[in-house]
């Protein structure tokens, strides 16, 4: 980049540039420097929580779902300008990565079961979020189940929900 260009932004993800230094006797130094482009954090998004898992399960943890039924699990991440983004790509992942019965806690890396027909997350132009139609049919009543949904700009959405 050169002194007083803009930096690229146009795409999420880890960058670098190279820093060049002259002293005024004539030594060059150069040194990478790392940025992250991100999507927007706090703040609203079409006026719910940006970055953050929207109802019907409560950010805060405290959402109680019956054993066996569907959970809409959604979301939304912005540009800068609030804009929700919904290109292909924004979940790299989505796994169940916790479950707690106290006192016991059971770290886990399983995938998660879905309620047919769609298997991934999926973009509801209508909406301008993100959904998938998580499963509790093979969860157990009176477990706190904790979940990551990993996105393509290095960050993840966590949620928790306990099961009756």
């Amino acid at each position: 980049v050169a002194s007083g260009s803009n930096f690229d932004t146009s795409s999420v993800g880890s960058k670098t540039f190279e820093v060049t230094a002259t002293d005024k006797v004539g030594n060059r130094a150069s040194a990478p420097v790392s940025y992250s482009v991100q999507y927007a954090s706090g703040g609203l998004c079409l006026g719910e929580p940006c970055h953050a898992v929207l109802q019907p399960i409560n950010s805060d943890g405290s959402s109680v779902f019956k054993q066996g039924s569907t959970v809409p699990v959604k979301f939304r991440v912005c540009d800068a300008n609030g804009n929700s983004i919904g290109t292909p790509g924004v979940v790299v992942s989505f796994k169940m990565v916790k479950k707690v019965k106290p006192p016991l806690i059971d770290k886990v890396n399983e995938p998660v079961s879905t309620a047919k027909p769609f298997d991934a997350f999926r973009w509801d132009p209508t909406s301008q979020q993100w959904i998938f139609n998580l499963s509790t049919r093979n969860l157990t009543a009176g477990w706190v189940y904790y979940y990551e949904i990993k996105l393509n700009d290095g960050t993840s959405i966590y949620f928790n929900f306990m099961i009756r």
